[in-house]
């Protein structure tokens, strides 16, 4: 599957290093500002969560887990006290997604592993226009720094996954990278 699209490319972002499910609309409340306005209408993010699925890149499961929530303190003098709030430890179930091993496998092929190509031609001086070095500094800057650069991209994927795309679509062809 194609996962170089908005919101494809910010799901598997988004669950790629989650230990629990999430939730669908935990996936669609916090769906990036630029990849739900790239939607055109509301089905847009119902049929790529069903091609996901459909390519096994991600699975809807449900799961129980121990979890641990504070205790709400009432005693007035352990509030004033200021202590570390205690924790509870209680069992959830949580049905929602969790990316797969396909998921995993298409995210660092079509995202990571553009971004490690375009990392190694910037590491060796690899000049950009203009245009582009304002376009994309921030990504390029951090690409300079990164030391761990699937981290970064699921980063940058996470906050703004259309910008991402227009850089490794625009990026690529210019470093003559294929």
């Amino acid at each position: 599957m194609n996962v170089q699209t908005p919101i494809a490319t910010w799901v598997l972002a988004r669950l790629y290093e989650e230990q629990h499910p999430i939730p669908r609309k935990d996936l669609l409340k916090h769906l990036c500002q630029k990849s739900f306005d790239m939607m055109t209408n509301d089905s847009d993010f119902a049929t790529t969560m069903d091609e996901l699925i459909e390519s096994e890149c991600i699975k809807l499961t449900e799961e129980t887990f121990q979890d641990f929530v504070p205790i709400r303190e009432t005693n007035p003098l352990v509030i004033a006290m200021n202590t570390q709030p205690k924790l509870k430890e209680i069992t959830v179930t949580r049905k929602g997604y969790v990316i797969e091993d396909n998921g995993i496998i298409a995210f660092r092929r079509q995202i990571a592993t553009p971004l490690e190509k375009i990392k190694d031609k910037v590491d060796k001086g690899a000049v950009f226009p203009n245009t582009y070095k304002t376009k994309f500094e921030e990504i390029v800057n951090t690409l300079k720094t990164s030391s761990d650069v699937i981290h970064t991209a699921i980063r940058f994927c996470v906050d703004d996954a259309p910008h991402v795309l227009e850089f490794i679509k625009m990026v690529l062809p210019l470093l003559g990278i294929q």
